[in-house]
C-alpha cells in the first residue's frame, strides 16, 4: 500500500465527538480484532485474511502512530451480530436481516464512554444482503473488500467522512474501486490530529514505521490483556497526554488494567454507542452514490408508503436486539399518502439513549418533541398490531416546517448532492404536496385511499 508523503494543504477530514465535546478516541492505543466466518461467502479464508490484514496495515503503516492492531484475520468463528461492549472489534458480513437503511453498504458501531469519549469497542457490520463484496473485483462486478474495510477502519479509529473526493474517508465509491486501499494525506492528518502524533521522515523524505498486525487475537480477560495494558500504560505515561476536547489532544489514561475493566463494567450508565455509517459503497442501482444516495422530492414520494405532516408528540428509546432505536410518535395534522385513517403515527429511528447507553444515528433526523414537519416514510415492520414506519433516506426525508411562511426545509449536509444544491433545501408546502400528488397519479394510487374513521396506531 502507498505510504508516500503528500503536502498538507486545505483539510477536509472530520472527527467524531461525544455530546460533551470530548473526542471519540482509543485511549489504550490497541485494537484487537477478529473476523466472522460469514466472510467466507466472499472468498477463500486466505484471501479474506489478506484483505482484512491489509485494511488494518493501511492505517498501521502511517509513520509514528502509536497503535497496535492485534488479530490473525482468519474467518474461523461465528460471532453472531457482534457484541457492542465486549472490547473486541468484530468484522461481520450480514447476509440476511439487514435492519439498517438499505443503502448502507456497511456500518461501524463504536461504543465509547460518554464522559471521556474513550472507545471501548467498535464492530464493523457489512451489508451482504444488498451488496456483492469481492476480493480484487473488476468494475461492475462488485465492491472491493479491502477498499471498504480501509474506509470502515477509519471510522473505527474515530474519523468521520471527509469532504475531499480523493480522501479515503470520502463518502462515495464506485464498483470495482480500489483507491481507498491507501490512506491519503488528509486522512493521515486527521489521524495525527486526533491522536497527537507526528511521523518521522526518512532520508528519502517519506515516513516509515513498523507495524504489528497478524498476531493471534488478544484475550480480553486473561494474561494477554494484563501484559498489553501494562505496556500501553507505560507508553501512555511516557507520552503524558493531556485531557482535551476534539480536535486537540486526547484524554489521558489514569489507571491500569483495573480501571480499564471498571470503565467497561460501567458501560450501562456511562457508555454511548455511535453508529458511523460507511459511504464506501454506492447504492445497488447506481454507479456511484453517497452513504445514502441523494433523493429528489419526487424520489422520496416514489419510495414512501406514507407521507404526512405532523407534530412530534414524544420520543422513547429502547433496545432492539443489539442496537438502540427510538420510537417517535407523531400527531398527524394532514395526510397526503398512506394510512390516512391514523391520527398518530410511530416512526422508528436508529439511535437513541437507554439508561445511559446510547447509539447516535449516522444521519439524525432532529425530530425533537414539538417539531412540525412533513415526513416521507415507508413501512418498517408491523409488531403487536403497531404499524411502524422509518424515514426514507435518513434526514433528507424530513422537511421541517415554518408555520409562519409554510416553507419546508430539509437537511442535506450529510450526503453528496447534485451541483447547485447546498447543505439545505427549501421548498414551499404547496409545492411539496403537488409533487406527492403528481407521483400518486403516475403510480395510479389515489391519495387518502385508506381514509376512514380516525384511529390511533398504538
Amino acid at each position: 500500500m502507498s505510504t508516500a508523503c503528500a503536502p498538507l494543504g486545505a483539510h477536509a477530514y472530520t472527527l467524531r465527538s461525544a455530546d460533551n465535546g470530548a473526542a471519540v478516541h482509543w485511549e489504550d492505543m490497541s485494537v484487537s480484532f477478529r473476523v466472522d466466518q460469514s466472510l467466507t461467502a466472499i472468498g477463500q479464508p486466505t484471501t479474506i485474511r489478506n484483505a482484512v490484514l491489509s485494511g488494518f496495515r493501511n492505517w498501521g503503516s502511517i509513520a509514528g502512530n502509536p497503535f497496535v492492531f492485534s488479530g490473525d484475520g482468519v474467518p474461523y468463528q461465528s460471532l453472531g451480530s457482534g457484541d457492542p461492549t465486549d472490547g473486541v472489534s468484530d468484522v461481520i458480513l450480514v447476509q440476511s436481516g439487514w435492519q439498517f437503511e438499505p443503502a448502507y453498504g456497511a456500518m461501524t458501531l463504536v461504543t465509547y464512554d460518554a464522559s471521556s469519549g474513550t472507545i471501548v469497542d467498535a464492530d464493523i457490520l457489512m451489508n451482504g444482503q444488498g451488496y456483492r463484496y469481492l476480493v480484487d473485483p473488476t468494475p461492475e462486478q462488485g465492491w472491493d473488500l479491502e477498499n471498504v474495510l480501509t474506509h470502515e477502519i477509519g471510522h473505527l479509529l474515530g474519523l468521520g467522512h471527509a469532504e475531499d473526493t480523493e480522501a479515503t474517508m470520502y463518502a462515495t465509491s464506485e464498483r470495482g474501486e480500489t483507491k481507498k486501499r491507501s490512506v491519503e494525506s488528509d486522512d493521515q492528518l486527521g489521524f495525527r490530529v486526533l491522536y497527537a502524533f507526528a511521523g518521522e521522515e526518512t532520508a528519502s523524505g517519506c515516513s516509515a514505521t513498523k507495524l504489528e498486525v497478524g498476531a493471534r487475537p488478544v484475550d480480553m480477560t486473561g494474561t494477554t490483556l494484563a501484559v498489553a495494558v501494562g505496556l500501553l500504560l507505560a507508553l501512555l505515561l511516557g507520552l503524558r497526554r493531556r485531557v482535551r476536547t476534539a480536535p486537540q489532544a486526547v484524554h489521558s489514561r489514569t489507571g491500569g488494567e483495573g480501571s480499564v475493566r471498571a470503565a467497561r463494567g460501567r458501560h450501562v450508565s456511562r457508555l454511548l454507542v455511535i453508529a458511523l455509517s460507511t459511504a464506501a459503497v454506492a447504492a445497488p442501482t447506481g454507479a456511484g452514490a453517497a452513504v445514502v444516495a441523494y433523493r429528489s422530492t419526487s424520489d422520496l414520494a416514489s419510495e414512501a408508503t406514507d407521507v404526512f405532516r405532523g407534530t412530534v408528540r414524544s420520543r422513547r428509546s429502547r433496545w432492539d436486539g443489539r442496537v438502540i432505536v427510538t420510537d417517535v410518535v407523531v400527531d398527524v395534522v394532514d395526510c397526503w399518502k398512506g394510512d390516512c385513517a391514523a391520527r398518530t403515527r410511530t416512526v422508528r429511528e436508529l439511535g437513541g439513549e437507554v439508561d445511559g447507553v446510547g447509539m447516535l444515528a449516522p444521519e439524525p433526523t432532529a425530530l425533537t418533541v414539538g417539531t412540525d414537519a412533513v415526513l416521507f416514510a415507508r413501512l418498517s415492520r408491523a409488531r403487536s398490531g403497531r404499524r411502524l414506519l422509518e424515514i426514507v433516506g435518513g434526514a433528507q426525508g424530513v422537511f421541517r416546517l415554518d408555520p409562519a411562511t409554510e416553507i419546508a426545509t430539509r437537511e442535506l449536509s450529510a450526503i453528496e448532492v447534485p451541483t447547485g444544491l447546498g447543505p439545505t433545501e427549501r421548498v414551499s408546502l404547496r409545492r411539496l404536496r403537488n409533487v406527492v400528488e403528481e407521483n400518486a397519479r403516475r403510480q395510479a394510487v389515489p391519495l387518502d385511499a385508506q381514509a376512514g374513521s380516525p384511529r390511533g396506531d398504538r
